[in-house]
């Protein structure tokens, strides 16, 4: 609130007897404020008042999915049952497109060499990658999924397919086909924006 500022002027701040009234009156103000940031009850009304558009209740949601996701993959992980999340993505995409070299692994995921030299050369050690020549005889070496990488693929995307036929177990055909549908769009719609289409088979 203070200073107070004219179009054109300096600050004028006051000064004497107009200062402490502005302090006596600002006081009690900054108190309830503080006090209703501590107020579970004030704090509660203020967040559903921030989520009365759709769209915040999707960013609300998907962060919990988000979490939730995080959450499960170590516990899957302790069981031998799931890939690093980088691994399966990019596993997924070569798979997709056939044998993939560091610029366009890249390109296709807006990501920068360092990054995926790592993750790649992690893949490698596990046995779930091979880099091979270009076959169609470019200069760089292309990175090809093995045998090993195709069946942790295979057991990676059964695990979560299980995993959401056990949550979505009381969700009629429709209401399955439906969220299918629309979890498609918005991943396209995002693709669109971001110029980075993913391949679908």
């Amino acid at each position: 609130m203070f200073p107070f500022r004219v179009p054109g002027a300096a600050p004028i701040r006051p000064h004497g007897r107009a200062a402490d009234e502005v302090g006596r009156l600002r006081r009690p103000f900054a108190v309830v404020v503080y006090l209703q940031s501590r107020d579970p009850a004030h704090v509660k009304a203020v967040e559903r008042r921030t989520m009365d558009k759709p769209t915040h209740l999707i960013e609300f949601e998907t962060m919990l999915l988000g979490r939730h996701l995080q959450l499960s993959a170590p516990r899957l992980r302790r069981n031998n049952q799931s890939l690093d999340r980088s691994a399966y993505t990019l596993l997924s995409r070569i798979r997709m497109e056939g044998p993939m070299s560091i610029g366009q692994l890249s390109e296709a995921f807006g990501l920068d060499a360092s990054t995926l030299n790592r993750q790649t050369a992690a893949m490698l050690r596990a046995g779930l990658v091979e880099r091979i020549p270009d076959p169609e005889g470019g200069i760089a070496r292309k990175f090809r999924i093995t045998e090993e990488g195709g069946r942790g693929l295979d057991a990676e995307r059964s695990a979560n397919i299980s995993g959401l036929e056990k949550v979505m177990a009381a969700w009629e055909p429709e209401e399955v086909a439906a969220f299918a549908a629309y979890l498609k769009r918005l991943n396209t719609d995002i693709e669109n924006l971001d110029g980075r289409p993913w391949p679908r088979p």
